[in-house]
């Protein structure tokens, strides 16, 4: 029982570990979006929201850890 519940611990971290190394899609579909409603982004504004992505990641990913939940 031990074994399976950290198997599915592992499994948690990893599945967690996949979404946020490539969290970075989501805002690249919102720039697309705010494209798509007629906005015309720069490279320096496409650059702000990807890092907006970054620290928002970075954030979460310092909360989750101090929750004691699973974090890359």
């Amino acid at each position: 029982m031990i074994t399976l519940a950290a198997e599915s611990h592992s499994l948690t971290v990893s599945l967690y570990e996949s979404y946020f190394r490539h969290s970075f899609a989501f805002w690249d579909i919102w720039m697309a979006f705010l494209e798509s409603k007629g906005a015309s982004l720069s490279g320096d504004q496409k650059a702000a929201w990807n890092a907006l992505g970054a620290t928002f990641n970075e954030e979460c990913q310092s909360h989750l850890a101090t929750l004691g939940l699973p974090h890359v």
